[in-house]
């Protein structure tokens, strides 16, 4: 017989939740209908509907404080109601060529039909039904103690929180305050619980928080960090406090000062990377993926790149699973419009997928590998050049900050902000993809004239900057006065110029005259890379990419002029730039020499960094001790390397030692 508790409202029995979905009759046995023990899914057969409370998170006093611990009261009542896998509810993006144009256009007609427009599809549930811990593959559970347990008093302690208070305002660095105040009161709650029982139930309630739906919220950046943090703490928010911590972050905002540190004697990238790694994987479990799981994604992708480097497997996983998220929420086709109204919501996107595209460029020219993604398939407007603190500031505020930009969306304050540096980059980025589809392509349909006009489109790059970041010669003297803008403008500077060292390459493999150009933009290159490893030696977020930035710029500059030592085309100083000579050529190739000689071999990208060196420390040796007769054309083929020639950058035009390979004779 049907208890009352088993009633609706109205007082007729509550049919099981198969049976409601499907409208058929149901016979209201328990624990398990008749008709679902004959369809055998008697593990589907459950009494939501006779519930008193809605699912979701549980209901408490408007009077109750919004935090973790008031959420945590309430967790036993929702057990009975577990599910293993939290059923998917979205279907992410779809574009114009999908399954669901033709029904749209169908609806569309409907409505014009009858005045209405009707609903078709899944019910898009505001919450999901309760995630048991115990009901998680074991994997997952492991994951998640393991991530728990590192945290600031637990048994394996990684990182302690600081009290004290920061300048820095921005968005993120107050959605890491947040967090931290969370799991704070979280741990509080359960002070005097055993420590097992705790772990089990903190970790349960984050990956309820983290099945449920995300919301596109565009009201104000409280609201907005409101998803991930307090009452709605999730696992993603563990992912960013650690890369926060390990400051994988963008080059403006990751010297600053952070709220959590390693704990003494604990610092380790791979004790990060593992972590992250949990959260991603727990994450993806429970749901369809967000805004700030990309961020994280992203993030993690940088992260491998410090651990194992730029070329391995592990990064291109990684990076991949950024593109193909972003993609998959259509973060590529954010379509602006005339009456766009900016938000922390909307401006988080336009900035995510500007760093995932700049992100796919800069990993193509270090792999040589083809694109994830092009710009003809994207469709999402520049980032507005923000600062951080705007974007977490109130509406109000926020709307001011908007009116004050320019007319091309940059900043009238003259000052570097996050924005502005992904902001420049990505335009870069555009013109530097059609570079990528020609050298990659093709070469049977590539033409001169096609070449010079990507060259003329790097070129005028800077008349799309403000007056105040465009770069000048003058940003590589003094030496000890290297600040933030400084530094971005050197930064853009050499990823134009290495667009145009590549399309120089591809006109002398094409046949045109050489002129010297490839030999001056050679040296500014590698000038450029000395003054960025120089002036920020003492800076460790950014000295840990140094082997990159020398792999990537220094070193296929300095192939092109070891050539030109072995080879010299000129005499004295270059008749186009009087700063080249042999004597900076020289003087260049030993300091790349002394820097590549103080990368440890097992440092990510050691092993290509130790073998540059070789080559061009023996370039220099021949040049140097060679008698006055051998200095010229014959150089080269009279050269005793002794040892095996190695070095393959993949991505040929960035290759500038194939002249030591047989038949290699091209620079």
């Amino acid at each position: 017989m049907t208890s009352s508790s088993h009633r609706r409202r109205n007082g007729r029995p509550a049919a099981c939740d198969p049976c409601r979905s499907r409208k058929v009759a149901c016979d209201h046995t328990r624990p398990v209908c008749l008709r679902c023990q004959r369809r055998e899914q008697s593990a589907r057969c459950v009494y939501s509907q006779s519930n008193p409370r809605p699912l979701g998170v549980p209901s408490r006093n408007p009077s109750q404080p919004d935090t973790p611990s008031s959420a945590l009261s309430s967790i036993s009542q929702y057990q009975q109601r577990s599910i293993d896998n939290p059923t998917r509810i979205s279907t992410g993006y779809l574009g114009e060529i999908s399954y669901n144009s033709v029904l749209n256009e169908t609806i569309g007609t409907l409505s014009l039909a009858n005045g209405s427009t009707p609903t078709y599809g899944r019910l898009d549930h505001s919450t999901r039904q309760f995630v048991s811990f115990e009901r998680l593959l074991a994997p997952l559970r492991e994951m998640a103690i393991y991530v728990l347990q590192t945290l600031p008093g637990q048994a394996n302690e990684q990182m302690v929180f600081n009290d004290s208070s920061f300048a820095s305002t921005g968005f993120m660095h107050i959605a890491v305050d947040r967090i931290i105040a969370s799991i704070n009161s979280l741990f509080e709650n359960f002070a005097a619980e055993d420590e097992a029982v705790a772990l089990k139930s903190i970790a349960e309630l984050l990956c309820h928080n983290t099945a449920q739906p995300w919301r596109d919220v565009t009201s104000s950046s409280s609201d907005f960090l409101d998803q991930f943090c307090g009452t709605s703490l999730r696992w993603e928010a563990l992912g960013i406090l650690w890369l926060h911590m390990n400051r994988v972050s963008d080059p403006v905002d990751s010297p600053l000062t952070r709220r959590v540190a390693w704990k003494d004697g604990k610092e380790s990238h791979e004790t990060c990377r593992t972590c992250v790694d949990y959260c991603i994987d727990i994450s993806r479990h429970l749901c369809d993926g967000n805004d700030v799981l990309v961020d994280i994604c992203r993030r993690q992708s940088a992260l491998h790149t410090v651990v194992d480097g730029d070329g391995t497997y592990s990064c291109s996983l990684l990076h991949g699973l950024n593109v193909a998220m972003a993609t998959y929420l259509g973060l590529h086709a954010q379509q602006g419009s005339a009456d766009y109204k900016a938000s922390l919501s909307s401006e988080y996107k336009r900035r995510l997928f500007a760093q995932t595209f700049i992100s796919d460029k800069l990993f193509v020219c270090f792999t040589g590998r083809p694109p994830l993604i092009s710009r003809r398939f994207c469709r999402t407007p520049l980032l507005l050049d923000l600062s951080d603190e705007e974007l977490a500031a109130d509406p109000i505020a926020f709307e001011q900050a908007v009116r004050a930009l320019d007319a091309n969306g940059w900043n009238t304050k003259g000052r570097l902000y996050s924005s502005t540096l992904i902001r420049a980059r990505y335009i870069a980025a555009l013109i530097r993809d059609e570079l990528i589809e020609v050298a990659l392509g093709d070469p049977n349909h590539v033409t001169i004239d096609q070449l010079l006009s990507l060259q003329e489109k790097h070129s005028a790059l800077d008349n799309q900057l403000p007056a105040w970041f465009k770069y000048s010669p003058k940003d590589l003297e003094e030496p000890d006065a290297m600040n933030d803008q400084r530094f971005g403008k050197i930064l853009l500077r050499l990823e134009h110029v290495q667009s145009l060292f590549l399309v120089q390459r591809l006109l002398l493999r094409h046949g045109y005259p050489d002129s010297g150009d490839l030999l001056i933009t050679s040296f500014d290159m590698l000038a450029m890379t000395l003054c960025l490893n120089q002036r920020d030696r003492a800076a460790a977020q950014r000295q840990r990419h140094a082997g990159w930035l020398f792999i990537s710029y220094a070193v296929p500059a300095a192939g092109i002029l070891c050539v030109e030592l072995l080879r010299p085309t000129f005499k004295r100083s270059h008749p186009k730039d009087a700063r080249l000579t042999r004597s900076s050529i020289i003087q260049k190739l030993s300091l790349v020499v002394a820097f590549l000689d103080w990368m440890r071999p097992s440092a990510p990208n050691g092993t290509l960094c130790a073998d540059s060196k070789l080559i061009i420390q023996r370039v220099l040796d021949e040049h140097l001790n060679a008698p006055d007769e051998r200095v010229g054309g014959e150089m080269l083929e009279s050269v005793d390397w002794g040892f095996p020639m190695q070095l393959d950058f993949n991505f040929d035009l960035l290759d500038t030692f194939d002249w030591l390979r047989p038949g290699g004779d091209e620079i």
